[in-house]
């Protein structure tokens, strides 16, 4: 009788153990299976740039404003220099112009 109840035991845990170890992966991607990668570079926009298409987010986007409630309008490709600055285009009238901001938020036309 003991033989038997152990020999069930044995047959149900290692019943157990394979249907856990089969059916779909639980880590990766849904779609592909892949394991995740832990050193991929990081995708994200930085809060101090504009973004690839364009719009500016965070610092750039008060930049921008800065510029606008100066009487400029249509400006375009904010970016942070080296020198601190905000960098961009932006059109005074029917002129095309260049224009920096600093960090106290004061706009210069170069």
């Amino acid at each position: 009788m003991q033989r038997t109840l152990l020999s069930l035991a044995l047959i149900a845990a290692a019943g157990t153990a394979i249907a856990q170890t089969s059916g779909a992966p639980t880590t990766g991607t849904p779609t592909t299976g892949d394991p995740p990668s832990v050193n991929q570079p990081s995708t994200s926009v930085d809060a101090n740039t504009a973004n690839a298409i364009g719009h500016p987010t965070g610092q750039a986007m008060i930049a921008q404003k800065r510029i606008e409630g100066d009487g400029y309008k249509n400006v375009q490709g904010m970016a942070l220099g080296s020198d601190g600055l905000w960098h961009g285009r932006a059109m005074r009238g029917s002129s095309e112009v260049q224009v920096t901001v600093d960090k106290q938020g004061n706009v210069t036309q170069q």
